[in-house]
């Protein structure tokens, strides 16, 4: 009901005619009459692009990202992002690979997107997080806090989280809790858990303990492994909770025929730290950029008069959006998605 709530409050005329616009592209993409003039439903931005954790099937935490430079998320570039697609884009989350919360600035984030009275979403593995820091991503207009926890003692916890700390978690979990009651919002407080064979004996605990914990909701969610050594370590034995299932010859298959169509592409984007516009978030390894959004300063009698907010192709993120090299991309899908990589490992 909290996030009812806040997409009722988000849901302007123009955003729904905009996700209006959006469903009819796409079904009219699937028969083959290209017809795009819609803005994204929503964008997911990364605050930070580096994590304190080491989880060895995350391109971050197994150190196999593009660039190992560390880059936090200007807030110049997300207000002239947010100032362009408010009036049709609905919903901001704020995450992609890295942790969201080390960047100390995330709750000025949440408040510049409250403005806009859009819904707000964070994911995080909440080692970062302490009381004060908890109070004011609350008190910002958060709508929504997605904790991950994928074992419910130390032991099972870091076999997926190294260098991860339990307790870290059941205590964001109280801090938000406790603020969610004293701000008295409706700030949805999900505990997630991913599907691995390691915590796969826990999982009717995670059942019986996620309000306790001062979750208000649970969900499950099975595990991508692009590591193959990985499969036999993380993959549940039961193939109903996996998003693979095991051949005859030892190896493994997604469990989901690939269709070409992929409804993701035509609501929404990723936008990386550094600025990269990027198709999706199965593109970990930032393989096919739509381009990049940067922040160009422009002086008179050396003095800064104002910031022109550009892409490196001279563009606003509207312009990347409809860009050639995004609609290339999603007709290439709509060809043959057993052609691109990223698409080889998805569950859209």
């Amino acid at each position: 009901m909290s996030m009812l709530r806040a997409y009722s409050r988000a849901f302007t005329i123009r955003r729904l005619v905009n996700e209006i616009r959006c469903l009819m592209s796409y079904m009219l993409s699937r028969r083959n009459v290209r017809y795009f003039r819609h803005s994204p439903c929503f964008i997911s931005v990364e605050p930070a692009n580096f994590c304190q954790l080491s989880c060895p099937e995350c391109h971050v935490g197994s150190h196999h990202r593009k660039t190992n430079e560390q880059h936090l998320l200007k807030p110049e570039l997300l207000e002239a992002i947010l100032d362009e697609i408010a009036e049709k884009t609905h919903t901001v989350q704020f995450f992609f690979q890295g942790e969201p919360t080390l960047n100390k600035q995330l709750p000025e984030f949440i408040a510049m997107a409250n403005k806009h009275r859009m819904v707000t979403i964070v994911s995080t593995n909440a080692q970062a997080i302490n009381r004060e820091f908890a109070f004011r991503l609350v008190k910002a207009g958060l709508s929504k806090i997605i904790v991950s926890l994928d074992g419910l003692t130390q032991q099972t916890y870091e076999l997926y989280r190294k260098g991860g700390k339990i307790q870290r978690v059941f205590d964001a979990l109280e801090f938000f809790a406790e603020a969610k009651r004293q701000y008295n919002t409706h700030l949805q407080i999900e505990l997630q858990c991913l599907l691995l064979k390691t915590n796969q004996h826990e999982w009717s605990a995670f059942k019986k303990q996620y309000r306790q914990l001062g979750a208000t909701n649970l969900s499950f969610k099975t595990a991508q492994v692009t590591n193959t050594d990985n499969y036999a370590t993380f993959v549940p034995e039961n193939e109903k909770f996996a998003r693979y299932r095991r051949l005859p010859d030892g190896t493994y298959q997604l469990r989901r025929r690939l269709s070409n169509r992929c409804l993701r592409l035509w609501r929404g984007a990723v936008i990386t730290a550094e600025g990269h516009v990027l198709p999706c978030c199965f593109d970990k390894a930032e393989l096919f950029p739509y381009g990049r959004l940067m922040l160009q300063q422009s002086t008179t009698n050396h003095s800064v008069e104002k910031q022109n907010y550009q892409s490196e192709t001279s563009s606003s993120l509207l312009s990347v959006w409809l860009s050639d090299a995004a609609m290339s991309f999603r007709q290439r899908l709509l060809c043959s998605r057993k052609l691109i990589s990223i698409c080889q490992n998805c569950t859209e």
